[in-house]
């Protein structure tokens, strides 16, 4: 898959480099043509993909499995495993042992998202955290701490947030829809090449040395057409001619 890599800096975005992402590495070509990686994370999350929803889903999957299958009419043990779990009742890990297709807490973890260094805490302005309400409506959700531990992202709110992969009467709780997302402050782990440098040494735009292992072409189309589709199938064709440097317009028939 081909991507766009781009560097955050005072203006936020800035295009860097081309890329190509697989499995969770990404090779980057720099402006000399070299080759390395870099591993690959996303900047964004949502609750659904937090290990805790995991563990939720995959314990509603195994309760399913129990009752006979997605085809039966028995929940048993759905009905049984339905209400919210926290870590304290998991025997202080939800995510080793929690039994139930529902987590509440305060705590969760996010393994798809990096940064930082370990157990040092981030200021909030590094990641901005949202929850979908009334139906689309986004609002800020507010978070006490957020911290790399053992390589994932734990975010602590400041009040209970509920996963309930479940859809037994026995716990009606819905999911709290949160989305975690790196603002544009944030440092990431990339350590590519300072390409800051280049627009030291190359400071006119318009005047870069082509790398001598590069090649290119050059485009000079003599004529162009356009064709713009029309509701009643009433179309419009255009065709623009270059006569000595002049593009010439004239209309065709549809």
């Amino acid at each position: 898959m081909v991507h766009r890599l781009f560097l955050q800096d005072s203006s936020c975005l800035r295009q860097l480099h081309s890329y190509h992402s697989i499995n969770n590495v990404v090779y980057i070509a720099d402006y000399q043509g070299e080759i390395f990686e870099e591993e690959y994370f996303s900047g964004s999350a949502s609750i659904s993909s937090s290990r805790e929803a995991t563990k939720a889903k995959e314990n509603y999957n195994s309760l399913i499995a129990a009752d006979g299958g997605s085809s039966s009419e028995t929940t048993t043990n759905q009905d049984a495993n339905a209400l919210c779990q926290s870590n304290t009742d998991a025997s202080g890990d939800f995510t080793t042992n929690g039994t139930s297709s529902c987590y509440i807490g305060r705590t969760f973890t996010f393994n798809d998202i990096i940064l930082g260094a370990e157990d040092i805490p981030f200021d909030s302005s590094m990641i901005s955290v949202t929850e979908v309400v009334n139906g689309g409506d986004h609002v800020p959700v507010t978070f006490s701490d957020a911290r790399m531990l053992n390589g994932e992202l734990v975010i602590t709110f400041n009040d209970d947030k509920i996963f309930n992969a479940g859809a037994s009467l026995n716990e009606i709780r819905i999911t709290n829809n949160i989305s975690v997302q790196t603002n544009c402050t944030a440092k990431t782990t990339f350590t590519g090449p300072d390409y800051s440098k280049l627009a030291e040494k190359y400071n006119d735009e318009n005047n870069v040395p082509r790398p001598s292992h590069w090649s290119g072409w050059i485009l000079s189309p003599q004529s162009i057409e356009f064709w713009l589709d029309g509701d009643s199938r009433i179309h419009e064709r255009l065709k623009y001619v270059n006569r000595n440097g002049q593009w010439i317009k004239s209309l065709l028939s549809p």
